[in-house]
């Protein structure tokens, strides 16, 4: 499974933005490549996909917590 796969998984764009507490902007930035959700918002897509972390084949790496995720 891709990040992209976990994503849709979440649902609408909008759910998937509820689920990481993001923007949907973000959530289409992703899925078209431009950006990757950092780890805390790749494990909240997890848990609420009950996905398990170790399947997804391009993980993201961990990130510097005071990055924005909108990038």
């Amino acid at each position: 499974m891709t990040i992209q796969e976990l994503i849709t998984a979440c649902g609408t764009r909008e759910q998937a933005a509820q689920i990481t507490g993001t923007h949907r902007v973000t959530i289409y930035r992703w899925l078209r490549g431009a950006g990757r959700p950092d780890w805390l918002n790749f494990q909240a897509m997890c848990r609420a996909t009950g996905v398990d972390p170790m399947t997804i084949t391009d993980t993201p790496q961990a990130s510097d917590p005071s990055r924005n995720s909108l990038d």
